[in-house]
Formats: C-alpha cells, sequence, structure tokens
C-alpha cells in the first residue's frame, strides 16, 4: 500500500511567454511519482489552445508502470473539471 490518507498535491505553472510555452510540475508529497507537462499556447477558433504533452514517471520496480497507468487515468479524468475552474478563474483577469 503506498497512498495513506489524505495526500498533498502540489501544482507548478511555469510559462516563457516570449515563446507560450510552458511547464507544468505535479509533486504528489510521499508518493514516488513524477507527474508533468510541456505546455504550449496556440491559436484557435474560438481563442488559445494550450496543447499539454503529459510524462509520468514512477520508479518503482515491478509495478511502477502499473501506478503510472493508474496516475494517467486519474489526469484524464479530471481534465474537464479543470477546465471547468480554469475557465471560471480566468474571467478575473
Amino acid at each position: 500500500k503506498f497512498v495513506n490518507g489524505v495526500q498533498t498535491v502540489v501544482q507548478e505553472d511555469r510559462w516563457d511567454f516570449s515563446t507560450s510555452t510552458g511547464l507544468l510540475l505535479i509533486d504528489i508529497h510521499g508518493l514516488p511519482i513524477k507527474v508533468s507537462a510541456d505546455m504550449s499556447l496556440r491559436d484557435g477558433a474560438k481563442g488559445a489552445v494550450n496543447l499539454l504533452h503529459w510524462d509520468i514517471r514512477c520508479a518503482i520496480p515491478l509495478i511502477g508502470a502499473k501506478l503510472e497507468e493508474v496516475m494517467l487515468a486519474e489526469v484524464q479524468a479530471r481534465v474537464d473539471s479543470d477546465l471547468e475552474a480554469s475557465h471560471g478563474l480566468i474571467v478575473d483577469y
């Protein structure tokens, strides 16, 4: 068992506005999983589009690949709700 109770998750977004690219880093305290995404802003039909290329790594022998799959499924399951939350936040800017 690798996860006990509540987990602290910290997300950091770094942007290079001159190139419209960035790096998203997710730190899940206490877990040996590294989650990141290269980001790239592009013009879209209805405004800007943020393209993300995910990288999920787990260094636990034998089961690391399976944990990477589980984490990818979690990321994919949250994409729509995260996007909706972002749209709500961006209204303030």
